[in-house]
C-alpha cells in the first residue's frame, strides 16, 4: 500500500493518475458530530448527495460547496514507477559523494 506524503506530492505532478470526487467538509471544532467518540479537530464529510439533502442543510454559510477533493483510486504501479525513478535519481545524484553525510 502506497504511503501517503507521496502519493500527495505524485498528485501534484500527475492529478491523471487518479480517480477524485468533490466532497463537503469541515473541521469539526466541537466534538458534538458523534455521540459515541469525540470528533472534535477531525474533518467530517457530507457524503450525501446535494439532491438528497433535505431542504438544502449543510455546514453553516457553504451548505452546499463541495470544499475537498478525495482521492479514490489511483494507478499503483504508475505510482511504484514514479518511486521507483525517484529513488534511482536520488542514488545517482549521490554517486562519488561522502556517504556519511546520508541520514
Amino acid at each position: 500500500m502506497p504511503i501517503h506524503d507521496p502519493c500527495a506530492v505524485l498528485y501534484c505532478l500527475h492529478p491523471e493518475l487518479f480517480q477524485t470526487k468533490e466532497f463537503r467538509a469541515r473541521i469539526d471544532c466541537s466534538g458534538a458530530h458523534n455521540d459515541v467518540f469525540s470528533t472534535a479537530g477531525q474533518v467530517v464529510l457530507d457524503i450525501r448527495t446535494q439532491e438528497s439533502l433535505p431542504g438544502g442543510r449543510g455546514f453553516g454559510e457553504q451548505k452546499n460547496v463541495r470544499n475537498l477533493k478525495v482521492a479514490l483510486q489511483m494507478d499503483v504501479p504508475a505510482f511504484f514507477r514514479h518511486m521507483h525513478n525517484a529513488v534511482k535519481f536520488c542514488g545517482e545524484r549521490w554517486k562519488g559523494r561522502d556517504r556519511d553525510l546520508m541520514v
